[in-house]
């Protein structure tokens, strides 16, 4: 007898968190080059995200960046806990 495979289940958090790291990796691209917070917003929308997905990820880049323009912990910035 055949099993129907089981389809996986769309879960939309995890959609949202996915966009939210692709945005993240590419405002710190971005951020590494010297674009400033402006332009990296425009980038962002340009390539196809949200506006409050381009609105958030230039808020988070913003906190996780020092007082000298450097990220605080460059290694760490991108874990999974953050993208809440």
């Amino acid at each position: 007898m055949y099993h129907r495979k089981k389809e996986p289940q769309y879960d939309p958090k995890d959609a949202l968190a996915s966009l939210r790291a692709q945005a993240r990796y590419l405002a710190l691209a971005l951020s590494r080059l010297g674009h400033d917070p402006e332009t990296i917003e425009k980038q962002l929308y340009a390539s196809g995200f949200h506006p409050s997905i381009c609105y958030e990820t230039v808020n988070w880049i913003q906190s996780e960046m020092s007082d000298e323009g450097q990220l605080k912990e460059p290694e760490n910035c991108l874990r999974k806990s953050s993208w809440n």
